[in-house]
């Protein structure tokens, strides 16, 4: 019974995952009106029903550590956005920028900062 509860629980979040992403992935392109990149991350969750913190910081600190799967989010140090599990992220750099898709080692160099992790909210 374990391991059918188990493997039902693994689809539903293979499931969210996709919902996720594809969420972000629609999004590309488009202005971000009044979101900076930590509002972007809480827009897609919320869309997908989950509610998360609004900064970047409290995302990072406040989220389940993952290794960077779809739909995860990809943290800086004031920095996030949604990898996409094949080395980019969908993200917005603030309010003035339309949202857009990175090969996350390029927002590394280009901020000169480093990935601090990934983390995922269920």
């Amino acid at each position: 019974m374990k391991k059918i509860f188990f493997f039902l629980f693994s689809i539903l979040l293979l499931s969210v995952s996709a919902d996720i992403l594809s969420t972000a992935e629609d999004l590309i392109g488009k202005e971000t009106g009044t979101w900076d990149c930590s509002g972007f991350t809480q827009h897609v969750y919320a869309e997908n029903g989950i509610k998360i913190p609004r900064t970047s910081s409290q995302q990072y600190s406040q989220g389940t550590e993952s290794t960077g799967e779809a739909g995860d989010i990809v943290c800086w140090k004031g920095h996030v956005g949604i990898c996409d599990g094949e080395g980019n992220v969908i993200h917005s750099y603030n309010s003035n920028h339309n949202i857009r898709k990175d090969k996350i080692s390029d927002v590394s160099r280009w901020d000169g900062r480093e990935v601090l992790g990934y983390v995922k909210f269920e």
